[in-house]
């Protein structure tokens, strides 16, 4: 158990005042730069979406960082030499809305020196199989009753 909660807090997060604003500003390059070390240093999570990355507040004024990054569901990490195609398949699972994950992408590209044009069409090519096998297994696993559905109060087994 780690006390953190998930990025999925986020998804399509509007701050109402200018202080909420530059604060998510900051936790969303942080989360660009904690992005950036796990792949800089060749992991590839391949399932690293808005439930598998956690994040807390660091209260220790003595740290630069202001937020702690953790990832769960490690059953599918990989180790080695990590490319540019392994960190647009990761980095299109996110989901957190186009505006938030434009403004991530640009950060991400900055920080490891990527053509953000190329990289983003390549985030979407992922995006776009990733959409398609999730339709597949509503279709597929949903006529069973079998497909988990995210609702406000958590998951429940509902067929599409």
């Amino acid at each position: 158990y780690i006390p953190h909660h998930a990025i999925d807090d986020f998804v399509d997060y509007k701050p109402a005042t200018p202080e909420q604003a530059a604060e998510f500003k900051e936790f969303l390059k942080e989360l660009a730069e904690f992005a950036a070390m796990v792949h800089n240093k060749g992991i590839a999570h391949n399932d690293f979406n808005k439930d598998n990355i956690l994040y807390r507040k660091v209260e220790d004024a003595s740290l630069s960082k202001k937020y702690q990054f953790a990832l769960i569901d490690l059953n599918r990490v990989m180790f080695g030499r990590y490319n540019v195609k392994a960190a647009a398949k990761d980095m299109s699972n996110i989901h957190l809305g186009a505006d938030i994950e434009n403004f991530l992408l640009d950060e991400y590209c900055k920080l490891r020196s990527l053509n953000r044009d190329e990289f983003g069409v390549l985030v979407k090519k992922y995006a776009g199989k990733y959409t398609r096998r999730s339709h597949l297994k509503d279709v597929v696993l949903g006529t069973f009753g079998l497909r988990k559905h995210r609702t406000s109060d958590g998951y429940t087994e509902e067929t599409k």
